[in-house]
């Protein structure tokens, strides 16, 4: 009938596929002491040590 190949079946795809599953697999098993730990080693938020702070200042205009 058609000669549109099914979008699952392009090269392309399946290597931005095999990308992503493979980056998600780097990202949560780690490797510690000849031991396969799954968990993610990404520490996430601000490490702010020693009397250190982060002061913000608001900016923005009221509509009236």
């Amino acid at each position: 009938m058609n000669d549109i190949e099914p979008f699952y079946k392009k090269p392309r795809v399946l290597l931005l596929l095999v990308l992503i599953l493979a980056s998600i697999a780097l990202m949560t098993v780690s490797y510690k002491n000849g031991q396969v730990n799954v968990g993610s080693n990404l520490k996430y938020g601000l490490d702010l040590e020693g009397g250190s702070w982060l002061q913000l200042q608001l900016q923005g205009a009221i509509a009236q």
